[in-house]
């Protein structure tokens, strides 16, 4: 998604949002792809996914877990 278009589901500020996806490009948690003047971002799903892997350890979600839903997510476009 565009900077726009992920403004539309925010109601916050250009420049806020891009700071944010800024910190999220840098831990790798999103990847940016350059179109012409527009920067298409989307989730890095596999490092998500190691993340909420690691994380069910901690707090114990169980077996439902958010591991398989982001998987599932990140399978939809």
């Amino acid at each position: 998604m565009s900077v726009s278009d992920l403004l539309t589901n925010f109601k916050i500020k250009q420049s806020t949002l891009s700071n944010h996806l800024a910190i999220l490009r840098k831990a790798k948690l999103v990847k940016c792809v350059v179109k012409g003047k527009l920067r298409i971002y989307s989730i890095e799903y596999g490092i998500l996914s190691a993340f909420a892997k690691e994380l069910d350890k901690f707090v114990g979600i169980g077996q439902i877990g958010i591991e398989n839903e982001i998987k599932y997510r990140g399978e939809v476009k």
